[in-house]
């Protein structure tokens, strides 16, 4: 059941007031997945960014979807595939939005 539903997504959220540009979005394995592809070792503020995508799809509900970073390895090796397991990921990546940009609208630059 592999579906490719979109890729290189370039979307908006109103509400919040982002945008982003989603890797990958499929389905396999009957779930569908949020993944963003990394050149090299992934970072640990990967987990936020997949949230943020998964939350600019349709229909986001936390844990209708599997969120994953994919390290792409410059010497040829296969791909490692880092799972996104909290569920509370979107939560905090909305709280550090709205942090930013309130330190952002006072003149805090530090």
């Amino acid at each position: 059941d592999f579906a490719i539903l979109g890729s290189e997504m370039a979307r908006y959220e109103p509400l919040y007031m982002y945008a982003g540009t989603l890797d990958i979005w499929l389905r396999f394995g009957g779930w569908e997945h949020v993944w963003d592809f990394k050149t090299g070792k992934a970072p640990a503020t990967g987990a936020y960014q997949t949230a943020a995508y998964d939350m600019l799809l349709p229909h986001y509900d936390r844990g209708l979807r599997k969120r994953a970073a994919v390290e792409l390895h410059e010497d040829g090796r296969m791909a490692t595939i880092v799972p996104h397991k909290d569920a509370n990921d979107g939560g905090y990546f909305l709280s550090f939005l709205n942090a930013t940009k309130r330190r952002k609208y006072h003149g805090i630059t530090d």
